[in-house]
């Protein structure tokens, strides 16, 4: 995302243009949020003048958030798994399993979808409750970079298991413990 000014990011345009839905459960991550994950799930991605690397692959799981506001270019070898066909990502689960060797996979650990086989990086938000959870299945410990998440109630922590210098520093939305 490029910065709309000093210290500033450009207005979303998922965000801007998505309203949560509560059937689905929805909750959208912030504007800053977003760009620290999507740099986080793009790190290694190649650049314009490194065109023999291969493109990220990714499975998003119920983040179209993530997934439309990744730049057209990588957006195009990934996929996005989500109930709501408003988000305009679902795909069926053939294609989504074709990903299973995804670079990053960004969900839920409760769905069934997620597995850490492979060598795939794997990075998500849940509740701290669920650490154990992301460690046993993933290999994944929490990060510095909380995310926020304005209309939930509680919050969640990002979990990697590979290293991941966007994640590294806190969030400066969410205060300090």
């Amino acid at each position: 995302m490029a910065p709309a000014g000093e210290g500033q990011l450009a207005a979303n345009r998922f965000l801007s243009k998505t309203e949560e839905n509560a059937d689905f459960n929805q909750y959208w991550y912030s504007n800053l949020t977003i760009d620290a994950l999507v740099k986080a799930c793009t790190v290694d991605a190649p650049t314009e003048d490194d065109a023999a690397k291969p493109p990220i692959r990714a499975a998003f799981l119920s983040t179209p958030s993530l997934y439309h506001s990744l730049p057209v270019k990588a957006r195009k070898s990934c996929a996005l798994l989500d109930l709501d066909p408003e988000v305009k990502g679902s795909c069926p689960e053939e294609k989504f399993l074709r990903y299973a060797a995804a670079v990053a996979v960004l969900g839920d650990p409760s769905s069934p979808y997620c597995t850490a086989e492979g060598g795939v990086r794997v990075l998500g938000t849940t509740v701290a409750e669920n650490a154990n959870l992301m460690k046993r299945l993933f290999s994944a410990t929490s990060q510095k970079f909380k995310p926020s998440i304005p209309h939930l109630v509680y919050q969640y922590d990002t979990y990697a298991n590979y290293p991941c210098q966007p994640l590294d520093a806190a969030n400066p939305e969410i205060p300090e413990d």
